[in-house]
């Protein structure tokens, strides 16, 4: 990319550097200032974008962080914006008082690696505590936790 500020087309009649136009010669085309702020803009939005991607930042729950449900559910499921190793990726579940309530096979689903799963059994009305730490394949660790209730 060449910026218009210092060569310009000369069909368009731009002056570079605020001297006399300036001949660009192939394939090459000048950019304004403004032209090449948006891009540097979209490219430092793709950057992140794809970075956030590859450490699996949690995307959504199920059940929902902080909802109310009216039965129990039968599995906790947690979506990640990309794909998590399954060795080193879980999720307990703990009742009110801490104690560990899940059925213990937290796994990373095969026909999606980047959805985490565990069985409950049926659990009785309450609050209970989703606390996961995963590793994405980057090698990135995140962690985290949300509560949700079963209604009475």
């Amino acid at each position: 990319m060449v910026p218009c500020d210092q060569r310009a087309c000369a069909d368009s009649g731009a002056r570079g550097a605020g001297g006399p136009p300036v001949t660009v010669t192939g394939s090459e085309r000048c950019y304004s200032s403004e032209e090449m702020s948006r891009a540097l803009a979209v490219l430092g939005l793709l950057a992140l974008t794809s970075v956030a991607a590859a450490h699996g930042v949690l995307e959504r729950t199920e059940p929902r962080g902080g909802s109310t449900v009216k039965s129990a559910p039968t599995q906790v499921r947690l979506q990640f914006t990309g794909a998590i190793e399954p060795a080193y990726s879980h999720i307990r579940v703990l009742d009110g008082g801490g104690r560990r309530v899940d059925l213990g096979d937290s796994r990373v689903d095969a026909g999606n690696r980047s959805l985490l799963r565990v069985s409950l059994p049926a659990l009785p009305p309450g609050r209970y505590k989703v606390a996961w730490r995963v590793l994405s394949i980057d090698s990135h660790v995140t962690e985290g936790d949300f509560t949700f209730r079963i209604a009475e």
